[in-house]
């Protein structure tokens, strides 16, 4: 067998353990070159963790990490790089006041052979010039990176990677806050990347993308292998119950009964990127709201939730609600879960009976003191009616998986009974056995009588969840429709026609 004959980078047993608990408990994993693998799991089954073994973040107790045959032992994430290894996480790791040219040589800028501090501006671009050459994509090399979408700054990180890295790509979560358009680039990346033999190991909890763009997967589940699949049975339904370890059955319960009482009334609403928006929700109703990536439906949420500023009428429950300050639309009934937990919702070291209870703290005081034996009390029973599932009610919530972080997040507004709950893409790097636990407790919400705004990207997420939705392009309402009838194609027939007719005119 020659060297090109063995698998780029193996896992052979690994076995990784915190506080006495396997997190890894003898995971095999294999890539070739130019293969793409899927690597697959509910939140907590091993992923991240295997993800960091062969990035160098985390020594193993036990088993092998080999590359092109060779048995490598890395104590720090220097050592992976060192022989091609590189990661591309959700969140960027570019340095947002250099320009994409420096961010692509960062710490291999060329210099003068007598003089290596020198940094020469002009050999900065050449070089990353014949990087960007080498692949064959057409990055913005002079722009600053803080100037880029998040779909730019994306491809300047893989292709950074694959500068640095030609053993193996990880590819963590990288279509999490992508549109469609965005996606079909970033395949097309990707095929390059197999083009040159790069292997590289794609991890989504996105399970439609994954036919798509990889050769196989493979599935963890509490932190063993459960089972492989090749390109042509990697469909949903066969991955779904090696993920849960069940048949999921229907993803979404059914949806509540709308009453006629009105509990939002926005009126001619319009702000940096919403261009008067009007509409009405009801109680027990959850409207979706959807489009491209800064179309307009997450601002729009956002002024009604006093996050951003805007003009125009909004009433709850026939009242004006207060715009620009979301103190006073909280206490008016308005709550805000946001998609993004490190940015906008979780405070990651405290505990996780805390965070259920900060919104709620307020009256759990007596004499203007709060009580923590009340507080304590009130969050562990949050804790236990959203089965937050966590070893101890004083858990760092940051170690949590995705999925509890999110029905923390849930609980948390759920102690207060709002009457309108925003949702900013609740499931969002949730695996699909969470997600189901969470639609039910939206719906349970919203069986009280709280009216639901969603915010998705997702469409089988906004026609499984929503009564209505309706669809944003340029900050304007171009299409409403019944939920039911919120197909992927529905929703992007509404885009497209829109897009040709502004064109035409």
């Amino acid at each position: 067998m020659t060297t090109d004959d063995l698998p780029r980078i193996e896992a052979r047993g690994v076995t990784k353990i915190f506080a006495g608990v396997p997190a890894l408990d003898k995971v095999d994993l294999t890539l070739f070159a130019g293969e793409v693998v899927g690597l697959l799991g509910e939140n907590g089954a091993g992923k991240s963790t295997l993800i960091k073994v062969f990035a160098g973040v985390y020594i193993p107790e036990g088993g092998e990490i080999r590359v092109k045959g060779e048995k490598v032992h890395f104590t720090e994430p220097i050592d992976a790089l060192s022989r091609g290894i590189a990661t591309v996480h959700q969140h960027s790791s570019l340095a947002n006041n250099l320009t994409v040219a420096q961010n692509l040589v960062l710490g291999r800028e060329p210099g003068l052979s007598w003089l290596p501090f020198w940094i020469r501006q002009k050999a900065i671009l050449a070089k990353a010039r014949e990087v960007t050459e080498r692949f064959g994509i057409h990055l913005p090399l002079t722009t600053l990176v803080d100037d880029l979408t998040v779909a730019q700054k994306q491809r300047v990180e893989i292709v950074r990677a694959a500068a640095e890295a030609d053993t193996l790509i990880i590819l963590d979560e990288p279509t999490a806050a992508l549109n469609p358009d965005e996606v079909d680039e970033l395949f097309e990346l990707i095929g390059t990347l197999k083009a040159q033999d790069i292997p590289v190991l794609y991890v989504s909890h996105r399970l439609d993308e994954i036919p798509r763009i990889c050769d196989r997967v493979e599935v963890l589940r509490d932190g063993k292998n459960v089972g492989g699949l090749n390109h042509e049975d990697s469909v949903p339904d066969k991955i779904i119950p090696l993920l849960v370890g069940r048949q999921l059955g229907n993803l979404f319960p059914d949806l509540p009964t709308v009453t006629d009482e009105v509990v939002l009334r926005a009126e001619h609403v319009s702000g940096k990127l919403v261009r008067d928006v009007s509409m009405e929700i009801r109680a027990g109703e959850i409207v979706g709201l959807t489009g491209a990536i800064g179309m307009g439906q997450r601002d729009f949420a956002r002024i009604v939730f006093g996050a951003e500023t805007g003009t125009g009428r909004i009433e709850l429950l026939g009242r004006p609600l207060p715009q620009g300050r979301p103190d006073l639309a909280v206490r008016a009934g308005v709550g805000y879960v946001s998609g993004d937990r490190g940015k906008d919702g979780l405070f990651p070291i405290l505990p996780v009976w805390r965070n259920t209870t900060i919104v709620k703290s307020d009256d759990l005081t007596r004499a203007g003191f709060l009580i923590p034996a009340q507080e304590r009390k009130v969050g562990v029973e949050l804790i236990q009616q959203f089965d937050i599932r966590t070893s101890s009610p004083n858990k760092e919530i940051g170690e949590l998986s995705g999925g509890n972080q999110q029905k923390a997040l849930l609980a948390r507004w759920a102690a207060v009974t709002p009457k309108l709950l925003i949702l900013d893409e609740p499931t969002l790097g949730v695996d699909v056995g969470a997600r189901r636990e969470i639609y039910d407790q939206i719906v349970a919400l919203a069986e009280t009588g709280m009216a639901v705004i969603l915010v998705s990207a997702d469409h089988a997420e906004l026609q499984g969840m929503s009564h209505r939705v309706m669809v944003f392009v340029d900050g304007e309402v171009v299409k409403e429709m019944p939920g039911a009838e919120a197909t992927e194609e529905a929703i992007l027939h509404a885009r497209v026609r829109t897009d040709n007719t502004k064109a035409a005119s």
